[in-house]
């Protein structure tokens, strides 16, 4: 098999293609393209969530972003799907437990979909329930003295799906058992197997009923922290008498904690009599979480979490290209109002590099340039993207993260900042150079860019974030890649510069290509050109990606091994208006000696 590169990390800019929406109802798959497997796919952690506003932190399964004074909850990474075992990497944003009314099950079912059945005794306090021990009951009726619940019992343990008069289905935990007098036995359990990440102030809500059998209901029920094993007791009831029953009642609790949780609901009986037989049940239906914040789920923090995976233990099939070896993303709207998104992105290797190409129209006329990186700006709503301070002729753009930046570097903006705005027409394509990089401890770091002898405009003025908008700083211009028009370098001494060949010319600048390939080499290889486009395309006007790759010619490529450089060609001709005569100039350092 041809290598590739073992590891992979993704990028921001991965996602840069990501529809704007909301995503609070999704989830975020990671796995690795045909003919591609990975070792394990793995976010980067931290040990505590940060507070910085806008940042994206990993502790344990939980993602948080910093709210400025505080760490939001946002997402969780999938208990099942969690990138070790061959299996993709899974984000869950959705803040709802899998069948919370358990009608996805017929009626007389005993499995239960999205939950773990424990049809056994439970003793709280002792008894490890999804990887952590159950928490204490400390209030037992009077009669049971120190028993607690640790009385051996004997008997049976049910559970399964029953469905009320009105047809709407629940969960029943039932038990017929016999044990010491005025013991507590409790069980069976049932527990979650999805967690739901919910944020400090969210409510849990879920209706629940109970009533006596051989004797009285004792019923408990719990909310797991699936990080650190806390716990928010949500019910403790018990009968007093051994044949009361209750009627459907919800209970809704403010979630104290901040963190990812499951449900653990325990049935149970108190042998109220004395007589030693016990027996109850307990009805759970409609779980549910509302949350008390608005989403920040949106596509620059699936960007943020995707600048955290990477792709590990790289290998790639027999007979598969590396041109055609990718690791993709997949988004998924839980709630249908946006199509299911796959983005990819080729593993690196000796076989890519990636660059920018911008195409402006600053002055009236038409440049392009290549760029090795572009960095988005970053914004919410209420929020700057873009501040211009005239008296100091700075530009400030805002980002997330600067690590990428350097003092006294020259960059340009590119995006789509405004069709009709003439600020931002404007300072588009405009070389500019980095003044200053600032950390802002609230997260609103940002960049100042001189814009002195630039005809900017007298008088101050923002563009604001909003939904779609996106803003990039192109910067490192390329050091192996250039674009130009072909024409726009006369193609004898005084001639002018013409564009009416209606070509751009994208390649390898001359001096750095290695004489080892060429293109038929390449696709031979890789079954690629040597240079492709791809369709990240931004523009003014609001016409599709494809429909500016178009317009640009850029779905249209001819690729060819040209030796001799159109800017600086081997062979110079010339007219001597002097002697009236032409003349030719050579190059023999290209052509060789005897030219």
């Amino acid at each position: 098999p041809t290598a590739i590169a073992t590891n992979q990390s993704m990028a921001k800019s991965d996602v840069y293609g990501l529809s704007a929406g909301d995503y609070s109802k999704s989830t975020m798959t990671f796995n690795p393209g045909t003919g591609v497997t990975a070792s394990s796919i793995t976010l980067s952690t931290s040990s505590t969530p940060s507070d910085v506003l806008g940042k994206i932190t990993v502790v344990g399964g939980t993602i948080y972003q910093g709210m400025g004074s505080y760490a939001e909850v946002v997402g969780s990474v999938d208990t099942t799907n969690n990138g070790t075992s061959g299996s993709g990497l899974q984000i869950n944003f959705d803040q709802s437990f899998n069948n919370g009314d358990f009608s996805a099950d017929s009626t007389g079912s005993t499995t239960i979909t999205g939950w773990t059945v424990l049809n056994q005794q439970i003793q709280l306090g002792s008894t490890t329930i999804a990887g952590f021990q159950s928490p204490i009951d400390s209030t037992y009726p009077a009669n049971n003295g120190l028993l607690g619940d640790t009385s051996a019992a004997t008997g049976t343990f049910s559970t399964q799906i029953v469905v009320d008069g009105s047809g709407d289905k629940s969960v029943q935990m039932q038990s017929s058992l016999s044990s010491a007098s005025y013991a507590v036995t409790r069980g069976p359990a049932l527990v979650s197997d999805s967690q739901v990440s919910v944020n400090a102030g969210d409510t849990i809500s879920f209706d629940w009923k109970a009533q006596g059998g051989s004797d009285a209901y004792d019923v408990y029920g719990y909310l797991l922290n699936t990080s650190t094993g806390a716990t928010v007791e949500l019910l403790n009831e018990t009968a007093a008498s051994g044949n009361a029953s209750t009627n459907w009642a919800t209970v809704s609790t403010t979630v104290p904690s901040s963190g990812t949780y499951k449900f653990v609901f325990v049935s149970g009986s108190f042998d109220f009599s004395g007589g030693q037989a016990l027996g109850a049940q307990l009805y759970i239906d409609n779980i549910d979480v509302s949350s008390n914040r608005p989403s920040m789920v949106n596509e620059d923090v699936m960007g943020k979490i995707a600048s955290l995976v990477s792709f590990n233990g790289l290998t790639l099939s027999s007979g598969v290209s590396p041109a055609d070896a990718k690791v993709n993303v997949t988004i998924s709207d839980l709630q249908g109002n946006m199509a299911q998104q796959t983005l990819s992105r080729t593993i690196e290797g000796a076989h890519l590099s990636k660059h920018y190409l911008s195409h402006t129209y600053v002055g009236k006329r038409p440049k392009v340039e290549v760029f090795d990186a572009a960095t988005k700006a970053y914004g919410f709503e209420g929020n700057n993207l873009i501040e211009y301070v005239a008296t100091n002729n700075l530009l400030r753009v805002y980002f997330d993260d600067l690590a990428d930046f350097a003092l006294n570097e020259v960059v340009s903006l590119s995006g789509n900042l405004g069709l009709d705005d003439s600020n931002s027409q404007t300072i588009t394509g405009q070389n500019l150079r980095i003044a200053a990089i600032v950390e802002g401890d609230d997260g609103r770091s940002y960049i100042d860019l001189s814009t002195s002898g630039l005809p900017m405009p007298e008088s101050d003025f923002t563009i604001p974030y909003e939904t779609g908008r996106d803003v990039f700083v192109l910067h490192k211009p390329s050091e192996s890649m250039e674009a130009f028009f072909e024409g726009s370098h006369p193609l004898y001494e005084g001639a002018k510069v013409e564009y009416t060949s209606n070509r751009l010319i994208v390649r390898e600048k001359q001096g750095l290509r290695s004489i080892s390939y060429n293109n038929t080499g390449v696709v031979a290889a890789l079954s690629k050109n040597a240079i492709t486009i791809g369709s990240e395309l931004i523009s003014w006007s609001d016409v599709s990606d494809g429909a500016n790759k178009a317009a640009l010619g850029l779905n249209n490529l001819t690729i060819s091994d040209d030796w001799v450089d159109e800017k600086n060609p081997p062979v110079k001709v010339g007219y001597d208006a002097i002697n009236q005569r032409l003349k030719f100039e050579v190059d023999r350092t290209v052509l060789g000696s005897g030219t």
